[in-house]
């Protein structure tokens, strides 16, 4: 998919059939801190209005994904 501008980032509302097609809605909003980024495995805190919390993104076999969300005293070490 191509980049789009930052201002689509507030968009809610529907994409119509042909573009992707669905509904969209924000359900948080806020910034992030990447903590360790190497090529098996991302670290995160979201601080978001929502969420406020440390995630991991580990990378699988064949490229997939595990997206967890990890424990407070796994960010504090």
């Amino acid at each position: 998919m191509e980049d789009h501008p930052l201002s689509y980032a507030d968009f809610e509302g529907e994409i119509p059939e042909g573009y992707g097609r669905g509904i969209v809605r924000i359900w948080d909003e806020g910034n992030s801190e990447v903590e360790k980024w190497t090529d098996g495995e991302i670290l995160v805190r979201f601080l978001g209005r929502r969420i406020q919390e440390p995630y991991a993104l580990i990378r699988f076999w064949k490229g997939n994904w595990l997206f967890t969300r990890r424990k407070e005293e796994d960010h504090e070490s």
